[in-house]
């Protein structure tokens, strides 16, 4: 889980995971902006996506987004953590990398 803050700490982390063929996790990133137009590494966040069938990444807009916009409205809440992230388990991590107001 990020925002603006973590975005280049959470894409380094994400590019590691990947670039390693013997590594198998499944990666997801919630991501939260402000708006759908201020989300630093965008591109390159969905073309890793794009490449690599184990990471998805969704975006949470604070701010009114576009009708086009394919993300959630509003700041991360618990029920967007529910429905991007995988259910507690063993073997499974949440990392939050980002400004104090997402912790």
């Amino acid at each position: 889980i990020t925002d603006a803050d973590g975005a280049a700490t959470t894409f380094q982390a994400v590019q590691r995971l990947l670039d390693n063929p013997r590594d198998s996790t499944e990666i997801r990133v919630l991501y939260e902006t402000p708006s759908e137009d201020g989300i630093a590494l965008r591109n390159r966040l969905e073309a890793l996506a794009l490449i690599h069938p184990r990471f998805k990444v969704r975006y949470a807009a604070t701010e009114a987004a576009s009708e086009k916009f394919d993300g959630f409205a509003g700041p991360v809440d618990a029920g967007m953590v529910a429905r991007t992230m995988p259910p507690p388990a063993a073997g499974t991590e949440v990392v939050v990398a980002g400004s104090e107001g997402l912790r």
